[in-house]
């Protein structure tokens, strides 16, 4: 993916966002045992500092609690039952790897919006994240009428 998409997705944002340093993200990688495909690293490097994006409808963890679990990467929850992640077999695979959802009762791994692909999945939820937060602001600063 062209990098300058990150780059106009950013100024969306009504604030300066600190990129984190891809050593680091790297090293998150290397403390796990694999290798992020691009995609996550990128992601990361543009978002991982920024709440609105790690914390829209989607849920992203810091780059800290990322963590192996189901046999997979795991890197974010839609909701309180299950996680987002990437199956550790697919991270060989494929240069692109799937994004699945989990549950937390099952060892299943659910293809998370038939995204077929980590790029697309990561970019457009950075961009449907920004937008969740950006329609929360502006329905916070309509004035409610008197009756």
């Amino acid at each position: 993916m062209n990098i300058g998409y990150y780059d106009k997705l950013l100024t969306f944002l009504n604030y300066d966002v600190k990129k984190l340093n891809v050593d680091d993200i790297l090293a998150k990688g290397e403390e796990l045992e694999v290798t992020f495909p691009n995609s996550l690293v990128r992601f990361y490097y543009y978002f991982g500092n920024c709440n609105e994006v790690l914390n829209g409808y989607y849920k992203f963890f810091k780059l800290e609690d990322i963590k192996i679990w189901h046999k997979g990467i795991v890197f974010g929850t839609n909701d309180e039952n299950g996680t987002l992640g990437i199956k550790l077999k697919d991270l060989n695979d494929t240069k692109d790897p799937t994004v699945y959802y989990t549950h937390k009762d099952t060892d299943d791994w659910f293809s998370e919006l038939n995204y077929r692909g980590s790029e697309a999945f990561f970019f457009n939820i950075a961009c449907m994240n920004i937008l969740y937060h950006k329609s929360y602001v502006a329905v916070a600063n309509i004035p409610i009428a008197k009756y």
